[in-house]
């Protein structure tokens, strides 16, 4: 009537169960292992379910599992990890690149600053680094939870001295 056998009808009706059974093993031992450690991702999971997995007879790949899990909706969520400082387009004025046709020949003859955000347990702070473009040394620095003017010009200060 479907154009296959009979035999070929229960075999597949017998795959489809053992592949159930098998994807109840894993799911039942996510669950357990998610009940302890809530945000464990999938590739840690697959790591900690290789025991039951091989104690099973499951044969399931880390794509695998992670194509159940997505069907399951069990996948976890990415957290950002990161802070945006950065708005490059905006209307301020913006100063011209003074340095796009120097050629840098020995160290000390051009500093370059940039500020980085930093997460603490805090809040969070800013790092000023003032770096020599030839030698990649760091010359000068200043950590605060601000942002102003004062950090960079300590920042500079360092720099100049060393």
């Amino acid at each position: 009537m479907f154009g296959i056998t009979k035999q070929a009808y229960y075999q597949r009706m017998e795959a489809d169960r053992n592949k159930e059974k098998m994807e109840q093993i894993v799911l039942d031992k996510v669950v357990q292992i998610r009940k302890k450690k809530p945000q464990t991702g999938t590739r840690k999971l697959f790591e900690e379910l290789q025991p039951t997995l091989h104690e099973n007879n499951v044969k399931v790949g880390r794509d695998a599992l992670f194509d159940l899990l997505r069907y399951k909706g069990l996948l976890i969520r990415k957290t950002k990890r990161f802070h945006i400082t950065t708005d490059s387009n905006h209307f301020y004025y913006t100063s011209p690149n003074l340095l796009k046709d120097m050629e840098i020949t020995q160290a000390e003859q051009v500093f370059v600053n940039d500020i980085t955000y930093i997460k603490t347990d805090e809040g969070h702070a800013y790092l000023a680094l003032v770096t020599d473009a030839y030698s990649k040394k760091i010359m000068g620095w200043s950590f605060d939870d601000n942002m102003k003017v004062s950090m960079v010009k300590q920042a500079l200060t360092m720099a100049h001295s060393n």
